[in-house]
């Protein structure tokens, strides 16, 4: 298929990627969970809506809390979600999926017994829980009992929104700080935990309500370096990739993956943090080390996005300005695009999403790759 021509953004579309307030993300199920790092919904959007028609299948291979998938479903795409993080995957799983709960089910959940009928079997959990220290005990008691009703008593979406309404209120529970286990402060008091949970139930109910149901959101069991779909299935790819000195997901998420019992599989995680044994070698070397794995990871993934995607179809990454690590300077839009060339990506516009009030210095990129 002949390459199409090159389509350039004109000013009054970079503006959209102005900086945007949070009160402007706050609709449809985008702040269920409160996810670090989260990217605004406007730039997928406005990419989904300039690249792909209605039905069209849209590809994120790094998708997070799903923010990509959730603009899909808005605007009446298919979509496929892939995320090495087990938090990630529940959450892009409860934010694109239109569910409703009976009477019953509702009534059960926000009325679990605060007696603690199950006292002893509670406390034993609360001793056996990994992160126990960071916890007032009534607290975690609390979040225990809630964990414990909704395994027992609910199955499948119901209880992945359960579970997603759950893990919200954790870190709030928590004597911690917002991206991470360290302690910051004495233990919390004890908090009235059952009756936020009701709280958060009822208000993210209300959130699912926005979706749409004529359209797939599936969220894959693979990673971004082998894909487990077929090759030239997928119209669109819109995706913001692990940035050279990233947030630590599996640090900030480790209380959220202790109470759900997960783990992540470290060999499939991109991103410069990743750990560098058997080398002998001193940190700045094991650094510089960890990022060339990196560009090697992420090339593996442009490998794999050209695979599926379709002749002609566009691939949109949103990707971090230019880092210096150990006196190195990583031009990052520049290193994707050189290995986007070996796949068939041809970048064929680049643009700023500006970080300031003002306008005026450059933050992230918008690369727009087409298929050739």
């Amino acid at each position: 298929m002949q390459h199409k021509p090159n389509t350039k953004f004109n000013m009054s579309e970079q503006m959209i990627f102005r900086r945007i307030g949070e009160e402007e993300t706050e609709y449809a199920t985008h702040h269920l969970y409160r996810y670090p790092g989260q990217f605004v919904p406007q730039i997928p959007r406005f990419l989904i809506q300039k690249f792909s028609k209605k039905y069209d299948v849209v590809l994120d291979p790094f998708c997070g809390s799903g923010t990509t998938l959730v603009e899909a479903n808005l605007l009446h795409r298919n979509s496929y979600g892939i995320d090495v993080n087990p938090i990630a995957r529940l959450v892009t799983k409860v934010k694109t999926k239109k569910i409703s709960m009976s009477n019953d089910e509702l009534i059960r959940i926000i009325n679990i017994n605060p007696d603690f009928d199950d006292f002893d079997e509670i406390t034993d959990e609360c001793k056996k829980f990994e992160y126990s220290y960071l916890f007032n005990q009534e607290n975690l008691m609390r979040l225990l009992k809630i964990r414990k009703e909704i395994y027992e008593n609910y199955t499948d979406d119901i209880r992945n929104f359960l579970l997603v309404c759950l893990l919200s209120i954790v870190k709030s529970c928590a004597s911690i700080g917002e991206h991470g286990v360290r302690r910051v402060r004495e233990k919390k008091d004890a908090i009235n935990v059952f009756e936020i949970f009701k709280k958060n139930v009822c208000v993210n109910l209300k959130k699912l309500t926005s979706l749409n149901t004529d359209v797939f959101a599936e969220v894959l069991d693979c990673d971004a370096k082998k894909i487990s779909l077929d090759a030239q299935t997928v119209d669109l790819v819109v995706t913001s990739p692990p940035y050279l000195n990233a947030l630590n997901y599996i640090k900030i998420h480790q209380i959220e993956m202790a109470l759900l019992n997960e783990r992540v599989d470290e060999k499939n995680y991109i991103g410069v943090d990743k750990e560098i044994v058997g080398t002998g070698s001193n940190d700045a070397s094991k650094k510089l080390m960890a990022i060339e794995i990196y560009f090697k990871d992420m090339e593996n993934a442009i490998s794999e996005i050209s695979r599926v995607l379709k002749s002609n179809g566009v691939c949109s990454m949103i990707v971090d300005k230019d880092r210096k690590i150990k006196n190195v300077r990583f031009k990052l839009a520049s290193e994707l695009t050189e290995r986007a060339k070996k796949y068939n990506l041809v970048l064929e516009d680049k643009f700023y999403r500006y970080a300031t009030r003002e306008n005026k210095s450059e933050g992230e990129r918008i690369l727009v790759f087409r298929k050739i």
